[in-house]
């Protein structure tokens, strides 16, 4: 299960009031939590060709989780009925000189004030991300840190089949994906100075 993808958006300087304004005032505390990240290269990744092996793979992915264990009937992860995003060579390790420590592991978003000495302040971001205001003034979001202040659940969604799913959680399947458009439309846009979208950064290894 991957946890939250960091990815880097700009950096600016904000007064309190444009803080609330742009990011909102739900504070949050985020503490570190077991896990690793490499850097992510968008040279090194690819969207997988249609053939049938890769489709029977990416429908495997809209099944249900029976393959883990059978008690898991009904209940999904996230996932986009197209074929896969594979990386052509390993991901390059994280450069602990250019990132801050906040960032060297996954964090999980928990209450402001009730979380250990060691943790991290943030602001809300969504139901399952936050950002990170580094000291290095640029801005860190990170998603799938926990679904709201609740962590990793399991919800219920009615439907033609009623059915159960993991809220608060990047997925193999969601992760590389999301990073990788993001990539394409933010080097798509930013030669004409339009707004892009986060420049992907990290991703859980």
């Amino acid at each position: 299960m991957f946890i939250s993808i960091i990815i880097i958006t700009y950096t600016m300087s904000l007064s309190e009031d444009d803080r609330l304004i742009y990011y909102g005032p739900i504070n949050v505390n985020l503490y570190p939590v077991t896990g690793t990240f490499r850097a992510f290269a968008p040279d090194r990744v690819q969207q997988d060709e249609r053939t049938p092996d890769n489709m029977i793979k990416a429908l495997g992915f809209l099944g249900d989780l029976t393959y883990l264990n059978p008690v898991y009937v009904n209940h999904y992860v996230p996932c986009v009925p197209a074929t896969g995003i594979s990386l052509t060579s390993p991901l390059p390790d994280t450069a602990s000189d250019k990132e801050p420590p906040a960032v060297a592991v996954p964090l999980l978003k928990l209450p402001a004030g009730k979380a250990p000495e060691e943790s991290f302040r943030g602001i809300a971001s969504g139901h399952r991300s936050a950002i990170l205001v580094g000291k290095d003034g640029k801005f860190y979001r990170l998603k799938g840190c926990g679904n709201d202040l609740q962590g990793f659940v399991v919800q219920k969604t009615d439907g033609f089949i009623p059915n159960h799913g993991v809220r608060g959680s990047q997925f193999e399947c969601t992760v590389s994906r999301e990073l990788y458009f993001s990539y394409l439309v933010h080097k798509a846009l930013r030669p004409f100075n339009m707004v892009v979208p986060p420049l992907p950064t990290l991703t859980p290894s």
